[in-house]
């Protein structure tokens, strides 16, 4: 009788476990073609295709078949199988995009503007940021490498090369955005023109009547740094200003009673003006001079570097250095589209950079 039981009970839990695969059995792209009276190859081709506005797929086939199609495809809840897709075509149609800080208003311009150019090309986007430590970038490429990325956009860290040596060994086509690394011939880069930044900033503090003008940057180990530090001790010396050559440097992540600090010793000094040669320090800076009573451009005048809604509600407008965000996003997208589609050589886009002149440069 115990035995009749434990069957009867087993047999109803072996037909429960049948019905419930049957519920949870995977829809396929034959269901799909079954159900909309087409063809696999019909099918395939309506789902790889883009649709318009008006329902018109841009593949030869009539709208009102891709209309069919689209609504078996809802109705079954159909999801195409894009890992076996991608292990068939050797691609993932998956990009990575790791900046230094994606919060930073900058960087969330530019992938912003990424995520749309992948949209209409039909790649997928995986957004990082390195925080400029070369330990997290190891795990967010490491990580990127194993959802098995077609690319990456990539602005290098400081003491990152460990992680760009094993991408380029595994053959991952990479742009370098904003920064060099000169050690990685195979790679894409979209730069800045830094030293026309450098020349627009110091001529217009120059012209402006400025002659005691020091430099803050970032105390890192990047490109961007090095290039402009460089740059402005070139255009001070070709003014006769090289014994008024000053660099003050901030650790990244200085909190803003150490930028405070370096505000107090540059008056000491009898500084009249500051090249800023970041996003992060402009708006750091602006905020020490309102903390300290300062008044712009009587007090110090500046040049800020890539702009922020911040400077909107400033009590003096702000003068800074320009760089199309979109410019950006549209050469170092394309290029690795390229390197990862074409197979297209690695080339370097160097882009010019403008001077938004404002009041914080002005002399009274």
């Amino acid at each position: 009788m115990i035995k009749r039981f434990i069957l009867l009970i087993f047999s109803k839990y072996i037909k429960n476990c049948i019905n419930f695969a049957n519920m949870v059995k995977r829809v396929t792209i034959k269901d799909v073609a079954k159900e909309a009276g087409v063809s696999i190859a019909l099918v395939s081709l309506v789902l790889n295709s883009k649709i318009g506005p008006d329902g018109k797929p841009d593949c030869n086939v009539r709208k009102e078949t891709a209309k069919r199609i689209l609504q078996s495809v809802a109705k079954l809840g159909y999801i195409p199988n894009n890992a076996a897709a991608s292990m068939r075509s050797g691609k993932t149609n998956t990009i990575a995009v790791i900046t230094s800080d994606i919060s930073s208003s900058f960087f969330s311009e530019i992938s912003k503007f990424i995520e749309n150019l992948a949209y209409d090309k039909g790649y997928n986007i995986i957004f990082a940021s390195s925080d400029e430590n070369h330990e997290k970038l190891s795990r967010v490429v490491d990580s990127a490498l194993r959802l098995g990325v077609d690319g990456m956009i990539i602005v290098p860290s400081p003491n990152g090369e460990a992680s760009l040596n094993r991408l380029f060994g595994l053959g991952v086509p990479v742009v370098f955005l904003e920064r060099d690394v000169p050690d990685f011939p195979n790679a894409g880069r979209v730069l800045l023109d830094n030293a026309e930044a450098d020349r627009l900033s110091i001529a217009e503090l120059y012209d402006s009547g400025y002659r005691n003008i020091e430099l803050v940057a970032h105390d890192m180990n990047v490109s961007t740094i090095h290039n402009r530090v460089e740059g402005y001790c070139k255009e001070m010396t070709k003014r006769g200003l090289d014994s008024k050559i000053f660099v003050n440097y901030l650790k990244y992540g200085s909190k803003l009673d150490q930028v405070e600090k370096m505000l107090r010793d540059a008056k000491k000094r009898g500084t009249e003006a500051l090249y800023l040669t970041s996003n992060t320090i402009t708006v750091l800076t602006m905020i020490a001079i309102k903390n300290l009573n300062l008044k712009v451009p009587e007090d110090i005048a500046f040049v800020g570097f890539d702009y922020s809604p911040v400077f909107d509600v400033y009590e003096t407008s702000v003068s800074y250095i320009s760089e199309s965000t979109e410019q950006l996003a549209y050469e170092s997208f394309f290029m690795l589209v390229n390197m990862i589609e074409k197979e297209a050589d690695a080339t370097t886009v160097v882009l010019r950079p403008e001077l938004v002149r404002r009041g914080s440069s002005k002399k009274v």
